[in-house]
């Protein structure tokens, strides 16, 4: 018995990936995984409590994902101090 669904197999770059939720949950383990481990800075608290309701934010931010009337900003590098 297969427990992933063959769709998860081969992710590609279109809106029905975009507005999964599963996939859009995935990417926030992934992000937040990576927050703990290399941000010494990063905000635990506030990471914690994100985590609580991970399953709402995901539906929602999995809409948001296709909803062609939010308005996105504009990519802006941002930079770091080299020591």
């Amino acid at each position: 018995m297969k427990l992933i669904d063959g769709k998860y197999r081969q992710l590609l770059p279109t809106d029905s990936y975009l507005g999964d939720e599963v996939i859009m949950a995935q990417a926030w383990k992934k992000t937040h995984a990576y927050m703990r481990t290399h941000n010494w800075y990063a905000d635990t608290l506030a990471l914690d409590v994100s985590a609580l309701n991970s399953e709402n934010n995901a539906k929602k931010w999995a809409k948001s994902a296709i909803d062609e009337s939010v308005q996105l900003y504009r990519l802006e590098l941002v930079g770091h101090a080299v020591n």
